[in-house]
């Protein structure tokens, strides 16, 4: 169910008879109450389709805010990448280097290529930064532990499969929470289904880490700036 924005508030906010109801939660609330209020809303075909088209204008300017971001993400990153393969930093050069990466996120724009997935910029830089380092050292521990599974036979090994809830409001936040996870060694991500990940884990201690959903929430973390429409 999408958002409210002041545009759609406003249309219900013009009699001071309604500015006394509950607050509103969806688009049923609102429309059972232009019914009750037929004298001071407008008839209610007409009031629905005013609440679509505000909806679809706020969806609409979020889309553009996220195309342009996209697109100037990879503007940028291919700037730097023709500066740092030239080694030049003549004024011709660095014309058709400025024209060259203009031309290349045109075509890109027209072939619908450049998404949230490709230039993520809505990740938070801070937390992913530190998201690197602690599973750095979450995949050196789960190293440590396997390798002595291996060379000691006296440690157990239960192999199993379980499922782990995942909190992320993305496809990329939900990708980057499985490849964690199979990069972490003693589990494997084996498929994704809604909003929960299938796992293969070496051992009961693995699989009950996972439930605990430590590396869950820090992956939402990252993506803590996601747009949604």
């Amino acid at each position: 169910m999408p958002e409210f924005c002041p545009i759609q508030l406003c249309i219900v906010a013009q009699s001071p008879a309604i500015r006394k109801e509950p607050p509103l939660t969806n688009v049923k609330e609102i429309q059972l109450l232009s019914a009750h209020h037929t004298s001071l809303l407008p008839e209610p075909s007409t009031f629905r389709l005013r609440l679509i088209c505000a909806t679809t204008g706020r969806n609409t300017i979020i889309r553009l805010m996220q195309r342009l971001a996209h697109a100037l993400s990879l503007y940028l990153v291919l700037l730097v990448l023709w500066i740092s393969l030239s080694g030049e930093f003549h004024w011709l050069l660095l014309t058709l280097g400025l024209l060259s990466a203009g031309l290349v996120v045109v075509i890109a724009l027209r072939m619908d290529v450049v998404d949230h997935e490709g230039h993520p910029v809505h990740l938070r830089p801070d937390k992913l930064v530190a998201y690197w380092g602690w599973l750095l050292w979450e995949i050196v521990k789960a190293n440590v532990d396997v390798s002595r599974r291996i060379v000691s036979p006296r440690l157990p090994i239960s192999p199993t499969l379980t499922r782990v809830r995942t909190t992320q409001s993305s496809e990329l936040g939900q990708v980057m929470y499985a490849n964690s996870i199979t990069l972490t060694p003693g589990t494997v991500s084996m498929s994704i289904d809604g909003d929960s990940i299938e796992v293969h884990a070496l051992t009961q201690e693995a699989a009950a880490t996972l439930a605990a959903g430590h590396m869950d929430r820090r992956v939402t973390a990252v993506e803590g700036g996601v747009w949604r429409c």
